[in-house]
């Protein structure tokens, strides 16, 4: 394994590489003590590390040619990295060409690396005359390497002993801060876990915070579709857009378009990120400054037109003098902050400072880099301000959720404390107005009581009076009017003590009267009750009507009908009665008002009056929906 070391030529090739050795002391104590190593670590067989080689000193020169020049030595100007172009080369750009030489002491068959860490805008890299590497395109649309660190290999075949020389093309534009950070010379194995470091800081934490940005963008809008009457949704998934697209340009190599055209677009991209800010901590704190709002915006829209005209070679120090001008307005948002701290949700608005804190910081750092030049290329941590954006924004947003979740739990509970409320109110309402309805029906069946007194009672005491003014010495018809009175009395304290509603019951104690009559008449009276039924909605008025038909069919047979036999049926939803005498026409206008009050009686009680009369006999049945039915839900019509 060869080792590279510095070199000395009187020509184009000089020294060119401070190599990193261990450290040198006397040649006798460095000897003895190689010797104890050898003999203390010779069984591990650790394999010799190779020094790591920093070139720092070289020859530059601009030249469009696609192979390492050949100009004369005098054409070439010495060059120290890192090298900046803003500083070296004013309004220079285009291919400038690095040359450098390094020593191999021994030919070499091992991998060996040039290490890029830092360059702008693309390069290409020649070992001997030999292309081992490329970034990719060096024409428009270039591929854009200005913030990912390169690693090409060099096989040890394409090296020799003694010097060699490293020619290095590098795409730059003028005013960019384009140039060369170092070049390392190594074997490839040491020099990966380097790339691998700064790769991971420079291009996979912002494709990381690219990706997040952008599905928080996806987030947000999807919650202002569903929730249009909140802007702040919007707001935020543009602000999250802006950010993710312009922390791209980080990790892009193959951009779109031309070189000039991605770099205008990015640096627009920042500043509608700078103006969505003020928008954001206007909604936040619930400030309405429209004229303001409009102002910047319009600043926001027009600047960056006007920066196209001024031409690619002067984007990046007006695009960093308009970020310098967004930053007057952050005093005002601190003190918007702060206020808010003070009279608003206190996590919200440490949250709202902490990033302004961060966007503030890094934002004087890259400003400083865009517009300041500096002898090392500029590092750039705008990726960073949009990471610890995205992540307030998404914890403001969680913390907005769980606040309104918070409140309709407490609305929905309030609503339970109403709804229960008002359900109480409700049933009290209910039993007021079923306790009037009670006192309407027993007011109601009071005047129906008093009714049947006047037209039952009253008229039998009636007819006692006057039996007494005529036939004052005739005592068995006023007997009999009297007994009557008596039994009707009687029938009516039976239909209001009777608090079960049996319909066998009340029936049972007019069953002697109607036998009487019925002798009385040379009737005989057959009687039948199969069951204990109920009328619907019992009441002692409705028995009552009940036992008035049943007195006034009676009464009818009793009168008219010549018969000899009567049937008296009472079952669970009917009661029928048949006579066997000469019967009579139900549809002549002669019947008297006897049918007419049945009729009437039959529909108060929501009963089925059905009246058959021929020669042969007369059949009365009245039908109702038996009480088992009415006390449950209607299943069937």
């Amino acid at each position: 394994m060869g080792c590279a070391h510095l070199s000395g030529d009187n020509g184009l090739i000089r020294d060119t590489a401070k190599i990193h050795e261990p450290w040198r002391g006397p040649i006798l104590i460095r000897g003895i003590l190689r010797l104890l190593c050898l003999f203390c670590f010779l069984p591990l067989h650790f394999p010799a590390q190779a020094a790591i080689s920093t070139l720092t000193q070289g020859y530059f020169i601009f030249s469009p040619e696609n192979s390492p020049p050949t100009e004369e030595p005098e054409h070439w100007n010495p060059v120290t990295l890192p090298d900046n172009w803003n500083l070296s080369h004013p309004d220079r750009g285009g291919i400038g060409w690095y040359q450098f030489t390094f020593f191999l002491d021994r030919p070499s068959h091992d991998l060996w690396g040039i290490y890029l860490p830092r360059l702008s805008a693309n390069a290409q890299v020649f070992v001997n005359g030999v292309l081992v590497g490329s970034g990719g395109r060096m024409v428009e649309p270039i591929s854009l390497n200005s913030f990912r660190p390169l690693l090409f290999p060099v096989p040890g075949r394409l090296l020799h002993p003694g010097n060699n020389l490293l020619s290095i093309a590098i795409l730059g534009y003028p005013n960019e801060m384009s140039g060369l950070e170092s070049v390392q010379f190594g074997l490839f194995n040491e020099l990966a876990p380097r790339l691998d470091h700064r790769y991971m800081l420079e291009v996979t934490t912002p494709i990381t915070v690219c990706v997040l940005n952008i599905s928080l963008a996806l987030g947000l809008f999807l919650l202002w579709k569903h929730h249009r009457t909140k802007p702040l949704y919007l707001t935020l998934a543009l602000g999250s857009l802006c950010s993710g697209i312009y922390t791209s340009s980080f990790f892009l190599t193959e951009i779109p378009v031309r070189h000039d055209l991605w770099l205008w677009f990015i640096y627009t991209l920042a500043m509608g990120f700078s103006y969505i800010i003020l928008l954001v901590i206007h909604r936040f704190v619930r400030v309405k400054h429209p004229v303001l709002e409009r102002w910047v915006g319009a600043y926001t829209l027009i600047t960056p037109l006007l920066i196209a005209l001024a031409g690619p070679s002067h984007y990046l120090k007006l695009f960093g003098y308009m970020g310098v001008s967004y930053g007057l307005i952050s005093p005002y948002l601190f003190y918007l902050v702060i206020l808010h701290r003070k009279t608003g949700d206190k996590i919200e608005s440490l949250l709202l400072l902490i990033v302004l804190l961060v966007l503030a910081g890094i934002g004087i750092h890259d400003l400083d880099q865009m517009i300041l030049p500096h002898r090392h290329l500029p590092n750039y941590y705008a990726y960073w301000a949009a990471s610890s954006m995205g992540l307030v924004i998404t914890l403001l947003v969680i913390l907005r959720f769980d606040r309104t979740l918070n409140q309709y739990i407490l609305l929905n509970s309030e609503l339970n404390r109403m709804v229960e409320e008002k359900s109480r109110a409700l049933a009290s309402s209910y039993k007021e107005h079923l306790t009037l309805l009670t006192h309407t029906a027993l007011l109601d069946e009071r005047e129906h009581i008093l009714r049947d007194l006047h037209d039952g009672l009253g008229g039998y005491l009636v007819s006692a009076l006057a039996l007494i003014d005529r036939m004052p010495l005739t005592t068995p018809a006023l007997q009999k009017t009297l007994h009557t009175a008596l039994d009707d009395l009687r029938l009516m304290a039976d239909s209001i003590d009777n608090k079960n509603g049996d319909l066998s019951f009340l029936i049972a104690s007019v069953r002697e009267r109607l036998d009487l009559a019925m002798s009385a008449c040379d009737i005989t009276l057959h009687w039948q009750v199969t069951s204990s039924p109920q009328l619907p909605h019992p009441s002692p008025s409705r028995h009552v009507q009940l036992v008035r038909m049943i007195q006034e069919i009676f009464n009818n047979v009793a009168k008219h009908s010549r018969a000899r036999h009567v049937n008296f049926i009472l079952a669970d939803s009917f009661l029928e009665i048949r006579d066997d005498g000469i019967g009579f026409d139900p549809r002549s206008q002669k019947t008297g008002r006897g049918l007419t009050n049945l009729r009437r009686r039959a529909a108060e009680l929501d009963l089925i009056l059905t009246i058959q009369s021929d020669h042969h006999g007369t059949l009365i049945r009245m039908e109702w929906r038996p009480a088992t039915l009415l006390s449950t839900p209607d299943t069937e019509t």
